[in-house]
């Protein structure tokens, strides 16, 4: 059984004694290493503590509208940007404005990784922006597209570096050092330049590393 079905059986088997039906209420289903379910009904747990976080009316909500929900708060519109390839796999187009230029396919299981996170470790980088990070797997298709698949951190092979940056705020969204390290690069900006999102896929746990000698006087 699939992530998505047991959240259907655990929907569908949830008891809602002491709510009220005509209400609407925060639920969050919680998966465990092992991919055990729980649902639990709490506003407080943050999105990215509860990637499957839904708005429901005991006993009125059916599960369909669930699932479109938790899809809509990551972003995924089928019929939009998005397209099922199975009961089980989404093919996510980001190519607006501010986004990638990249192909994501996720799935019920890594939902939960197409998600930003603020930086884990030290890049040795001075960033031209505000970072964020994605973990997972690059490559190009057969197409000539760039992909990327969200993956939990200890299982990827690239991360994906999101900089936000405003012009207002001295920044241009340029690190000359990440753009010569990455295996693709993508910086998107408003028409008159002020704003914008500067992509970088790097190898995963990348440090960049600098030289003395790049520093030191040049000799006669």
């Amino acid at each position: 059984m699939n992530l998505k079905e047991k959240m259907r059986q655990v929907y569908e088997n949830q008891t809602f004694d002491g709510l009220n039906d005509w209400d609407s209420y925060t639920g969050h289903f919680i998966v465990d290493e092992s991919g055990e379910v729980e649902m639990v009904v709490k506003n407080w747990i943050s999105n990215f503590e509860s990637p499957y976080k839904f708005a429901f009316r005991p006993n009125k909500t059916k599960f369909d509208t669930v699932e479109e929900e938790i899809l809509l708060n990551r972003g995924i519109v089928l019929g939009g940007n998005a397209v099922l390839l199975d009961e089980d796999y989404y093919l996510v187009n980001r190519y607006g404005k501010y986004e990638p230029q990249m192909t994501f396919l996720v799935t019920w299981d890594t939902i939960q990784h197409f998600f930003w996170i603020n930086p884990d470790y030290f890049m040795n980088v001075v960033f031209d922006g505000d970072p964020y990070f994605m973990y997972g797997k690059y490559w190009v298709s057969r197409k000539g597209k760039h992909c990327f698949r969200p993956m939990p951190k200890n299982q990827a092979e690239h991360m994906l570096v999101k900089v936000e940056w405003e012009r207002e705020k001295g920044a241009s969204g340029r690190n000359i050092e990440l753009e010569e390290a990455a295996l693709y690069h993508h910086r998107a900006r408003s028409k008159g330049g002020g704003i914008g999102n500067t992509y970088y896929v790097l190898p995963k746990g990348y440090v960049h590393e600098e030289k003395i000698e790049d520093y030191l006087p040049i000799e006669n």
